[in-house]
């Protein structure tokens, strides 16, 4: 997902080799992970703003429609969408936390945490 400096969002849509740039920040991203059905139209990420906060974003396959869907100061990183496309699961600190993908009201309902235990829960995955 980083282009050549290591700082920015690029991608091809899977089964492409047309590669472009899809942020222009200073700001790190990783993790990437493309929306269902094949093809996505969407990719998710995490942005890494210091060594205390990471945040959820997704954005558009041809680099429009870029969205914050956290906004904690807390670790959010590894997004992973659902089969169907309406939910993003991802880490948050040391537990699995939920929520739909669209981001809509953040801080209510829509975050949901999965996992509250000592163990380390980290990069999830949906499972069939």
């Amino acid at each position: 997902m980083n282009v050549p400096d290591g700082t920015h969002a690029a991608g091809a849509e899977p089964g492409s080799d047309d590669q472009r740039r899809l942020t222009y920040d200073r700001i790190d991203h990783a993790y990437p992970d493309w929306s269902p059905p094949a093809g996505g139209q969407r990719l998710a990420f995490y942005v890494h703003h210091s060594s205390t906060t990471r945040s959820i974003h997704t954005i558009n396959a041809d680099g429009t429609n870029p969205q914050r869907l956290t906004d904690e100061q807390t670790l959010d990183a590894s997004p992973v969408w659902s089969p169907d496309g309406t939910q993003i699961l991802f880490s948050r600190g040391d537990d699995v936390w939920v929520m739909d993908a669209d981001g809509a009201e953040q801080g209510s309902a829509n975050v949901q945490r999965l996992t509250d235990d000592p163990a380390r829960d980290i990069m999830p995955a949906w499972r069939p």
